[in-house]
C-alpha cells in the first residue's frame, strides 16, 4: 500500500506542475503558489475578452489563431520586463491600455502570447479605490467612426476629434494577440504583483494559457464570412451580424391615426411633420461584455424616456393632435457600429423607402388573421419586415438628439451642436428654441466647435442619429444635438469598460434638466406652425411642461436600473409583461435573461433569433424570410419578434408614458395583467389600428411604441433559410460599415498556472515507468501464487 501511495504521488506531481488543479490544497506544498493560487478560479480565470469583429473591408479585434489551449502559453512578466527571449503574456493596469504601450508590446509579436489587463492602476490598488485620481485613456479614435474606421464614409465631421484622449485600439486588427480584462480587484492586484515578480529568466515561472479561436485568417472581411462555403458546397457563414432592434414611438395618436379637425393634416392622411427626439440605447468597450455605457448610453436612453414622460403628462391626446407637428421619440440600436440603427430607420421611411414586393405582405386584418407581429399593422415576408407601421409617419423634418449628458465639463452647462445644420434652416431654428430652454438651475450654450472642411453640413456634429439623417437625406432635413461638453468629449472613459456609474457618478440634475429642455423644445417645435418665432413658441412650451425633479421617483427608478442594477424590479414589471404578451400573441417566448445584468451591458450584440432577430413561422418550420406560398395556410403560422430584455422594457415604457393621453381621470384605466384583458377598451379608439395594451405600469394604456429593425442596409435575411443567413445586397457603391461578429469556439478561456518545467514531464514519466513496473511485478506474482496454489 506505502508503495501504491509513493506511485500515485508521482504520477499526481506531474499532473499538479502541468495543469492548474482544482484543489484547494493542491499547492499547499509550494511556498510560492499562496492565495489565490489555490482556488480553482485560476483553472477559469474570470474575465472579459476583447473579441474579432469583422467589417466590409477587414477585421479589426483579438483572437487567438488555434483551436485549444497549450499554443498560447507565456509567462506572466509586467509591462517594465525586459528581454523577452521566452514566450510571454503582459500584464498591464487598466491605465496602461494605451497605443503606445501597444505598439511597444507588438514588437515582441513572435514571443507575445497574450495581454492580461486587470483591474489595478500604476499607483492604486484597484480602479475602485482613488479613480478619480488617475488618468484613464478610451479605447476609441480620437475621430468616433470617422477617419480610420469602417464608417467613415457613411460620417460626417469624420476628422474632427471629439475623442481628445482615443487611443485608436478598437481600429486595431490584432489578430493571435488574445487580450482579456480581469474584473476582479484582488485577483487583478495578485496577478500585477507575481507579474512584477518575475523575470524572462524565472525558473518555473506562473504562466497563462489563452484558448480565444475566433476564426482562421481567412474569411478577412463580412462580406466573406457571410457568403462562406464549406469544402462540401454547403452554406454554412462563419459570423453573425450586429444588430438587433430600434425602438420608436409617438406622442398622440398612432401614425396616420387622427382625430385632429386640422384640414391640412387629414388631407394627408393624418400625416404630420415630425419634431423626433432621439439617441442611441447602444454602447461599446474594447471588452464588448464589459460596455458599462454609463454616460455614452444609459444617461442618452434615461433622459429620452424622462423626456417621453413628460410630454405624456402635460399634453393629452386632444392637444398633442391640434399641434401642426407631430412628436415622436426614437432609440436606435447599433449606433456604435455604423449607425445601424438609425441609418436602417431612415432609410425605410424615407431615403428612399421601402415598398414591399407584391405577394409578401403579411395583413392583421381581422380576428382570424392575426398573421402579422403589430396588431392592426401589416408585416413584410421578404425582406421581412416585422411592422410597416413606419410607412405611416409624415416626414421627419427636425431631430433633437442627445449624447453624454451624465458628465457634464461645465456646471449647470449644457452645449447645443448644430445650429446651422442642415440646409432648410431646422438646425439653426432647433439651437434657438434649444437655447431659450434653460431651466430654474441649468443654462444651455451654442457649442464653441469650429467647423473645417469635413463639415459639409454645416457645424460640426457629434456621433449621434442625426448624422444619419443628415447624411441620408444629404442635408435637406437637419437638427440639433444637445450634450454635457462643448467642443470635445470630456468623460475620458467614453466606449471604455470604465464608463461606470461607480467610477464616475452620473449626474442626475444633468438628466433631469436634459429630460426637461428635449421636451418643451420638442413642444415648442410642434407648436410652430411655420412662422419660426421661436421666443413665442418656447414661451407656450415652458407654460406647458413643467420642470423635472431630480428627486422624481421615476427617475430614480430607472437611473437605478439603467447605471448600476439591471435586475432592478421596475425593469423587471415591464419586461415581463412584454414577455406575458409576445406569448400570447404567438406561443413562443422571449428567450432568455431579460434584465440588463449587473451592472448593465449596452453591447449590441450579433443578431440572431435569440437577440432579437424577426422571423416567420411556416407550418411549423422557422425562417429568417419567406417568399413562398404557403404562408397563412397553417392557423400557427405567424410574424415572430423576440426582443432583448433592453429593447422590450424601453418598447414597454415608451408605451406607458406616452399611452394616457386619451384618459383625464386616472380611475377610468382598466388593470391588467397581459394586453388580452385590454380588448374593447373605449378609451383607445383614434383609428382603425388604434388599440389598447398592456405594460409594466398594470394598466391599459394606447400603444404607441414601434419596434424597427436595426440590420446593416447592406444586407438582408435569406429567403426560406433559418435565421443566422443573410445575403449581401448586390451594390458596388455600397458603403455601410457591415460589422459582423465570428462563432467562436466553444471553450474558449484562460487558464493560469505554475509551469513545471522539463521536472515535471520528468515526474510524469517516472510515474508512468513505476506503474507499468508494478504492473509486471504484480502479474509476476500472481503467477508464482497460483504455482504454489496461494492464489
Amino acid at each position: 500500500m506505502k508503495v501504491l501511495i509513493q506511485l500515485l504521488f508521482l504520477v499526481g506531481l506531474g499532473r499538479e506542475f502541468l495543469k492548474l488543479p482544482s484543489t484547494a490544497t493542491a499547492y499547499s506544498h509550494l511556498p510560492t503558489l499562496n492565495e489565490p493560487f489555490q482556488g480553482s478560479s485560476f483553472s477559469h480565470l474570470p474575465h472579459k475578452p476583447c473579441t474579432t469583429l469583422y467589417h466590409r473591408n477587414g477585421r479589426v479585434g483579438c483572437g487567438t489563431d488555434s483551436r485549444g489551449y497549450d499554443d498560447n502559453v507565456g509567462r506572466l512578466l509586467g509591462i517594465g520586463a525586459t528581454g523577452f527571449s521566452n514566450p510571454f503574456v503582459s500584464v498591464i493596469t487598466q491605465d496602461q491600455l494605451t497605443n503606445q504601450n501597444m505598439e511597444n508590446l507588438l514588437q515582441y509579436s513572435n514571443e507575445l502570447r497574450g495581454i492580461l489587463v486587470v483591474n489595478a492602476t500604476t499607483s492604486t490598488d484597484n480602479v475602485d479605490a482613488e479613480a478619480s485620481s488617475i488618468s484613464f485613456y478610451s479605447p476609441a479614435p480620437p475621430a468616433p467612426q470617422g477617419y480610420g474606421t469602417a464608417s467613415s464614409e457613411i460620417s460626417i465631421s469624420i476628422g474632427y476629434p471629439w475623442n481628445p484622449t482615443g487611443q485608436s485600439l478598437t481600429s486595431l486588427d490584432l489578430y493571435d494577440v488574445p487580450i482579456v480584462y480581469v474584473q476582479d480587484g484582488e485577483l487583478s492586484t495578485y496577478l500585477l504583483s507575481v507579474a512584477k515578480d518575475q523575470t524572462d529568466s524565472t525558473d518555473r515561472p506562473i504562466v497563462a494559457d489563452f484558448n480565444y479561436y475566433m476564426g482562421p485568417p481567412a474569411p478577412t472581411n463580412s462580406i466573406e464570412c457571410l457568403s462562406w462555403i464549406d469544402n462540401d458546397g454547403e452554406w454554412r457563414p462563419k459570423c453573425l451580424p450586429l444588430g438587433g432592434n430600434s425602438v420608436w414611438a409617438t406622442a398622440g395618436s398612432r401614425p396616420g391615426e387622427t382625430s385632429s379637425t386640422n384640414d391640412d393634416i387629414n388631407n394627408n392622411n393624418g400625416r404630420r411633420e415630425i419634431v423626433m427626439i432621439a439617441s442611441a440605447m447602444d454602447g461599446s468597450s474594447f471588452f464588448h461584455d464589459a460596455s458599462p455605457s454609463a454616460n455614452s448610453a444609459a444617461s442618452n436612453i434615461l433622459s429620452v424616456l424622462l423626456a417621453a414622460k413628460l410630454v405624456g403628462e402635460s399634453l393629452s391626446d386632444a392637444v398633442l393632435e391640434s399641434l401642426p407637428k407631430q412628436i415622436a421619440f426614437g432609440l436606435f440600436q447599433g449606433e456604435s457600429f455604423g449607425y445601424i440603427g438609425s441609418r436602417s430607420f431612415f432609410s425605410d421611411s424615407y431615403y428612399p423607402g421601402f415598398n414591399c414586393p407584391e405577394g409578401s405582405t403579411a395583413a392583421y386584418d381581422s380576428e382570424n388573421n392575426k398573421t402579422a407581429y403589430e396588431m392592426g399593422e401589416d408585416a413584410c415576408l421578404y425582406p421581412l419586415k416585422p411592422s410597416l407601421s413606419f410607412q405611416k409617419l409624415g416626414d421627419v423634418s427636425f431631430m433633437l438628439a442627445v449624447d453624454q449628458v451624465g458628465v457634464l465639463e461645465t456646471e449647470k452647462t449644457l452645449y447645443v451642436h448644430g445650429n446651422n445644420a442642415g440646409n432648410n434652416g431646422a438646425g439653426s431654428f432647433a439651437g434657438y428654441v434649444l437655447n431659450q430652454m434653460g431651466t430654474d438651475s441649468f443654462s444651455v450654450m451654442s457649442s464653441s466647435a469650429e467647423p473645417s472642411d469635413d463639415d459639409e453640413y454645416g457645424d460640426p456634429i457629434p456621433p449621434s442619429p442625426l448624422t444619419s439623417l443628415l447624411k441620408l437625406s444629404e442635408g435637406a432635413v437637419g437638427g440639433a444635438v444637445l450634450t454635457g461638453y462643448d467642443s470635445a468629449y470630456i468623460d475620458p472613459n467614453y466606449q471604455s469598460h470604465l464608463d461606470r456609474n461607480d467610477v464616475t457618478r452620473m449626474d442626475l440634475d444633468s438628466i433631469a434638466a436634459t429630460a426637461t429642455i428635449l421636451a418643451r423644445s420638442a413642444v415648442a417645435i410642434a407648436y410652430d406652425g411655420g412662422d419660426e418665432d421661436y421666443e413665442a413658441a418656447s414661451e407656450y412650451a415652458k407654460n406647458t411642461v413643467q420642470e423635472l425633479n431630480v428627486d422624481d421617483e421615476t427617475l430614480l427608478a430607472l437611473s437605478d436600473c439603467l447605471f448600476t442594477d439591471g435586475k432592478c424590479d421596475f425593469w423587471e414589471k415591464y419586461t415581463k409583461v412584454e414577455k406575458d404578451n409576445q406569448y400570447e400573441h404567438s406561443g413562443v417566448s422571449m428567450l432568455g435573461d431579460m434584465s440588463l445584468g449587473s451592472p448593465p451591458n449596452y453591447y449590441v450584440n450579433v443578431y440572431d433569433l435569440s437577440n432579437g432577430q424577426g422571423f416567420i413561422r411556416v407550418n411549423n418550420q422557422y425562417y429568417g424570410a419567406y417568399d413562398g406560398e404557403d404562408f397563412g395556410k397553417d392557423k400557427d403560422d405567424k410574424v415572430i419578434l423576440l426582443p432583448t430584455g433592453l429593447e422590450a422594457g424601453i418598447h414597454g415604457i415608451l408605451n406607458d408614458f406616452l399611452g394616457r393621453g386619451s384618459v383625464s381621470n386616472p380611475e377610468e384605466f382598466r388593470s391588467c395583467s397581459t394586453s388580452d384583458d385590454c380588448d374593447g377598451v373605449p378609451y383607445c379608439s383614434a383609428g382603425s389600428s388604434d388599440h389598447a395594451v398592456c405594460t409594466g405600469g398594470g394598466v391599459c394604456v394606447c400603444s404607441r411604441a414601434h419596434f424597427h429593425t436595426a440590420l446593416d442596409e447592406g444586407i438582408t435575411p435569406a429567403a426560406n433559410k433559418s435565421t443566422g443567413h443573410f445575403v449581401p445586397k448586390d451594390d458596388e457603391s455600397a458603403e455601410s460599415a457591415l460589422y459582423t461578429e465570428p462563432y467562436w469556439s466553444s471553450d474558449v478561456g484562460v487558464k493560469v498556472y505554475r509551469d513545471g518545467g522539463d521536472f515535471g514531464y520528468w515526474a510524469l514519466l517516472s510515474g508512468f515507468l513505476c506503474a507499468t513496473g508494478f504492473v509486471g511485478a504484480s502479474f509476476s506474482i500472481k503467477s508464482k501464487l497460483k504455482k504454489e496454489k496461494l492464489y
